[in-house]
């Protein structure tokens, strides 16, 4: 397949979509910026409709979001200078504490430390959770299309009778 194949695809899938994403894109995450680049990944994913990439990707972006927020939660108000030893010490020991969370104990931990309350909870475990990621995550179908027509058509054909067909 040639690049202007590629590029034809790519600038009709960005004009198709960019209204309906350009806001997303000046909508920068104050609180956790460290998660901007995801952000815009996932942004761009969209954009070009790849899609199963996209909730990957989103995926990543709340994974990290529960666990940053519970890292910041733990070094809030420690100020950067007055000392960085202390600073740099505890916040290498809430990452340790942290980054090594599954989905289930980041959502609980958050729940626990008040950063979200019983009805996000509720959310991210039954229908983030277990609804989308987990069924993405393993590759799920029976989850990824719940409710979908379970039959879909599918055609065969050779090749090199096309090819036969077409001269």
């Amino acid at each position: 397949m040639s690049k202007e194949i590629f590029l034809k695809g790519y600038t009709e899938k960005v004009i198709r979509n960019y209204d309906t994403l350009e806001y997303y894109f000046n909508d920068r995450l104050a609180i956790l910026s460290a998660l901007n680049p995801v952000k815009y990944q996932i942004i761009n994913c969209l954009m070009i409709e790849q899609y199963i990439a996209s909730v990957t990707l989103t995926n990543h972006l709340l994974e990290r979001m529960l666990k940053l927020s519970l890292i910041s939660k733990e070094i809030y108000g420690m100020k950067i200078g007055i000392n960085d030893f202390e600073l740099k010490l505890k916040l290498d020991m809430a990452y340790q504490k942290y980054d090594k969370l599954v989905l289930s104990e980041s959502i609980k931990k958050n729940y626990e430390a008040n950063l979200i309350d019983d009805d996000e909870k509720k959310f991210l475990n039954d229908k983030i959770r277990d609804s989308i990621r987990n069924a993405f995550s393993h590759a799920e179908m029976e989850k990824i299309n719940k409710g979908k027509r379970k039959n879909m058509l599918v055609y065969s054909f050779n090749l090199e009778e096309m090819k036969k067909k077409k001269n």
